[in-house]
């Protein structure tokens, strides 16, 4: 793949243009690259296994299973329908865990090529957002299954929910472009990035109620980017109400910082990969 690689941006070494448009369009051109990146990750992940890809379908299954039995049997925690309230933050909190933690090796892992051939460096943790997209996807195809068995119910409010998944999605990358550059030359980050997902974690009403949180203390929550998306989340599958004026000026807040921010400071440092690396 390298070579074939090579020999088709060969011509273009040394005529970067990376302004505006034009490094759309040099994203749009190395297409392939990013389909051959995505489906390297699928073969690493599964290779040697015997189910292959369908654990990406068992394992979210598993999950519903086991969660579903210790707090409806077990813990028998006092909110309705508690384990449909915990699946549903779960799942997309896991979105953007897996994400962040697979961006900080998205340029080091991939230091091969980038010392032999010339391609837009975005496509490396952009590869990495797909990937977890797309296994998210899947994901979310055995939450639609067992909505219903856990207590849900569907209803029309439910068809914004992929604009909701593009502005965290547009965050997520904005946040891997950041991380995924400054691990290069930072390498203690992945280590602060695992703390910070942990604490984070306990700091998003996952396992609890953002009712539950004192009201003095709720705005100073909120200022944690994993609230502003987990709250419309239960919106619209555990409450099933539309996401308030806040949640939504929160959720742009933070998808036009993460990806404004992240593409600045990947511009910066990109071209000192090479000797970095």
């Amino acid at each position: 793949m390298i070579d074939r690689l090579y020999k088709q941006t060969k011509t273009n070494i040394g005529f970067p243009k990376w302004g505006g448009f034009e490094q759309l369009h040099q994203l749009l051109k190395y297409r392939e690259l990013l389909r051959n990146l995505v489906a390297k990750e699928f073969k690493l992940k599964y290779r040697g296994s015997a189910l292959g890809f369908l654990w990406s379908l068992m394992n979210p299954l598993l999950m519903i299973i086991v969660y579903s039995i210790a707090f409806r049997f077990i813990l028998r925690i006092p909110l309705e329908d508690f384990t449909l309230f915990l699946v549903i933050g779960l799942l997309h909190c896991n979105f953007f865990a897996s994400t962040t933690i697979a961006a900080t090796d998205a340029i080091i892992g991939n230091s091969n090529l980038i010392n032999k051939i010339y391609f837009p460096r975005q496509v490396l943790p952009l590869s990495v957002v797909v990937f977890q997209l797309i296994t998210f996807g899947l994901t979310m195809i055995v939450f639609i299954f067992a909505y219903l068995p856990l207590g849900g119910e569907f209803w029309i409010g439910q068809l914004i929910y992929p604009f909701i998944v593009l502005l965290q999605v547009v965050f997520v990358l904005g946040i891997s472009l950041a991380i995924s550059a400054l691990n290069v030359f930072y390498r203690d980050l992945k280590h602060l990035i695992d703390v910070l997902l942990l604490m984070l974690f306990w700091l998003t009403p996952i396992i609890y109620n953002f009712t539950m949180i004192p009201d003095w203390a709720r705005n100073w929550f909120r200022l944690n980017p994993m609230v502003a998306f987990a709250i419309p989340y239960q919106d619209l599958f555990y409450l099933r109400e539309w996401p308030s004026l806040v949640n939504w000026a929160m959720m742009f807040f933070w998808a036009i910082s993460a990806i404004v921010i992240g593409y600045y400071l990947f511009g910066r440092v990109k071209n000192r990969f090479p000797e970095a690396l």
